[in-house]
């Protein structure tokens, strides 16, 4: 009876070694299997993580570089619309300075007497001229500089009229409806300019001949004024003040890289820069 005590106790007490040994088993293996198991989640879900950081920093990369961009074409446009007003603020200044000096002649010049009528005329018709052709060179500029800010560099693809054609760049939209005024503007300058030296010089000849009965004088007064005034026109060609090509060939390049803008295409773009605005 002893012997088989002993036996069931050893065997109960390696029954409940097993049983214990087995749970634990079974234990470790669940937590293994859940250690593998989030291991693999926490994995997965850093790569997504991490896969979504870079989509963000690529976005973020290419927006910052586009709005670089823009803001350098911007910067570039404003550049060439300062230098453009520069010029036509410059021609306003010289252009202000001849008709005030074509008015004082009007007002203090005072032609002989003695002077005949066909002179008095051809004086009265010059300076009349040049007061003219100032003022209407002075009203271009305006126009000029009125057309040059209706330049929208925030939308580089609205469609302008009358030509009814996007300009992306200032200098195709400057070509296309400021240069043919800018033009005007010089050539009426100049020419005010031309009829404003024909009347002063018809006044100072007609005072040597009739106030001071110099008859040398005049040819060569008419003489030195002539030869500088020719400066202009030839200089033209010895200075020429024309660097890039010939305008036939930029408004070519316009007529082959200027589009109309598609309508479906600008309103989308206008209903993203809208949202971006906020209400």
């Amino acid at each position: 009876m002893e012997v088989a005590a002993s036996f069931l106790t050893i065997w109960q007490h390696y029954h409940h070694q097993y049983s214990v040994l087995k749970t634990t088993n079974e234990l470790h293996l669940h937590e293994i299997y859940k250690d593998e198991k989030y291991f693999q989640q926490e994995v997965k879900l850093k790569g997504h993580l991490h896969k979504d950081s870079v989509d963000l920093e690529r976005a973020q990369h290419y927006e910052k570089m586009s709005h670089d961009l823009e803001f350098d074409r911007r910067e570039s446009i404003r550049d060439i619309w300062r230098q453009r007003a520069e010029v036509s603020q410059s021609l306003m200044v010289v252009d202000t300075l001849m008709f005030a000096s074509a008015f004082s002649l009007l007002l203090e010049g005072k032609i002989p007497l003695a002077s005949p009528a066909l002179l008095v005329q051809v004086y009265a018709f010059s300076i009349g001229v040049s007061l003219a052709l100032l003022l209407i060179s002075m009203w271009f500029i305006l126009l000029l500089q009125t057309l040059m800010s209706r330049y929208d560099i925030h939308h580089p693809f609205m469609t302008y009229y009358p030509c009814g054609k996007s300009h992306p760049s200032f200098s195709s939209y400057y070509v296309c409806h400021c240069k043919h005024i800018s033009r005007h503007s010089e050539s009426a300058y100049y020419a005010g300019t031309l009829a404003f030296l024909v009347a002063s010089g018809l006044l100072l000849s007609a005072k040597f001949l009739y106030d001071y009965n110099n008859e040398i004088a005049v040819p060569l007064f008419s003489i030195v004024m002539f030869t500088f005034a020719m400066i202009v026109p030839v200089g033209r060609f010895i200075w020429p003040n024309q660097t890039r090509p010939h305008e036939k060939v930029i408004r070519r390049q316009i007529a082959e890289t200027d589009w109309a803008p598609d309508p479906a295409a600008l309103r989308t773009e206008e209903r993203g820069q809208e949202e971006e605005a906020g209400p």
